[in-house]
């Protein structure tokens, strides 16, 4: 008459014609209804910006942003001025941006911290980082625990920060940077950028890169890895077997591309750097001049992490010797490092966000919970057994004043309501403390006896 458990695989992704099973499979079409519930709740990603001050953090936000935000939102949100927007933060601010993706809603939220080098004690500094992170651990935990919370998808809109942007001053790896980060990494994922990449050579942006990883390494201290943006989709099979058949040479496959630099990142390019007019060089042979093979290397031959970046409010930076663009790949990891978080490793850092968050806070937090509850029950069991002892004792009490002027009768009815109550109380102390006074009882009723 009970309900019965039906135990079933998981259900393979639908693909027309699937024979596994030996018959087609069919799909749930859930499609739409996936599709409307993202449309309706939308996505949030916050990211945190930490270093040093005077690294240019600010200036960084809007550069990151500014492909997908309007100049006048990006300073709309922070007070409405830009000279707001370019002071140096001195307090830990959050700047929100709302970005229409396809259809799809993403609230997108930059937690703007103060570099440690505007305070004195830099570990009051990195203790309010953290407390701002696990803050935001328990304001989590509280959303979902409250009474009536509705339960939704943890990938979809949260208030934890998701990714932490740590900027790294050009030149200097300081012990403070490392330090902060290890306080840091139980937190949030850190993803180490070199802030104002562009005033070193390609030869010492390699050599700091190397540096920076061997010290994160020997200090164990773990980088989250961004994920390169999803590359353009290749013909599926059947179109290319549906080519063979008909005779068409197959295409062969495209190589990958680089990260997309989007709209602005090639308005900014096609400003600075003109449409070349022939072909590229090819790469200078082993016995070329030393000019050729430094052009050569100009690239460099190390690749993020951590990103080099530079940011201005143009897009460019102008110096005596030539143009810097920060979308350009050769000259900063700008457009890279956007592709990678947003477009390749978004959903993949929350994610991780969401695993951190058990680790570091919500199982802790559980524990102290069940422990405070079972400490809590055992002080109201200690309460009522006191409950029950003055009680057993009050009434004890009474029985012997009754005992020694009532009748006998009387008297033994009440000694026997005092004998029951102690013997609720269920503790040896309060069935000695009844037979004592079952004593006295009946001594009072051998006087009051002998004196009738």
């Amino acid at each position: 008459g009970g309900f019965k458990t039906l135990s079933v695989g998981i259900i393979a992704p639908y693909r027309r014609g699937n024979m596994e099973h030996g018959r087609p499979m069919q799909s749930l079409g859930l499609t739409a209804q996936l599709e409307a519930e993202w449309r309706r709740a939308g996505l949030s990603f916050r990211v945190m910006l930490v270093g040093e001050s005077g690294l240019g953090k600010s200036t960084f936000t809007r550069a990151l942003f500014r492909p997908f935000v309007p100049d006048n939102e990006l300073s709309a949100n922070d007070a409405g001025a830009k000279e707001a927007l370019r002071a140096r933060t001195t307090e830990i601010r959050e700047v929100v941006f709302t970005v229409e993706n396809d259809g799809f809603p993403i609230e997108f939220s930059v937690v703007d911290c103060p570099g440690y080098g505007d305070s004195v004690d830099s570990t009051e500094w990195i203790d309010s980082i953290v407390g701002d992170i696990t803050r935001r651990f328990a304001s989590h935990y509280d959303s979902n625990h409250a009474s009536g919370a509705s339960v939704g998808n943890g990938l979809q809109r949260d208030g934890m920060v998701h990714a932490c942007l740590y900027f790294i001053a050009a030149h200097r790896l300081k012990g403070a940077d490392i330090e902060f980060m290890k306080r840091l990494q139980p937190y949030v994922n850190i993803v180490p950028v070199i802030a104002k990449s562009d005033t070193m050579t390609v030869g010492e942006r390699d050599a700091f890169r190397r540096l920076i990883l061997s010290e994160l390494k020997a200090a164990r201290v773990s980088m989250f890895e961004l994920a390169p943006p999803p590359a353009v989709a290749s013909p599926p099979s059947s179109a290319r077997g549906a080519a063979s058949k008909k005779g068409a040479p197959t295409p062969p496959p495209s190589p990958p591309s680089r990260a997309p630099l989007g709209e602005f990142g090639e308005r900014i390019l096609s400003s600075v750097i003109p449409p070349p007019s022939a072909p590229p060089p090819k790469p200078p042979a082993a016995s070329s001049t030393p000019a050729q093979r430094g052009a050569a290397l100009a690239h460099g031959n190390t690749s993020p992490p951590p990103f080099a970046v530079c940011a201005s409010e143009d897009g460019t930076r102008v110096y005596p010797w030539g143009v810097a663009c920060a979308e350009d790949p050769t000259h900063s990891d700008l457009s890279t490092l956007r592709a990678m978080l947003f477009a390749g490793s978004m959903l993949s850092a929350k994610r991780a966000t969401l695993g951190l968050y058990e680790q570091a806070y919500a199982r802790r937090r559980a524990a102290d919970e069940r422990s405070q509850q079972e400490r809590e029950a055992r002080a109201l069991s200690r309460q009522v057994f006191a409950a029950k002892t003055i009680a057993a004792v009050i009434t004890l009490g009474v029985a012997v004043g009754l005992a020694a002027s009532a009748a006998p009768a009387a008297a033994a009815t009440v000694v026997a309501h005092a004998q029951s109550a102690a013997s609720a109380a269920g503790t040896a102390a309060l069935r000695a403390a009844s037979t004592g006074a079952t004593a006295l009882a009946q001594a009072a009723r051998k006087r009051i006896a002998a004196k009738s």
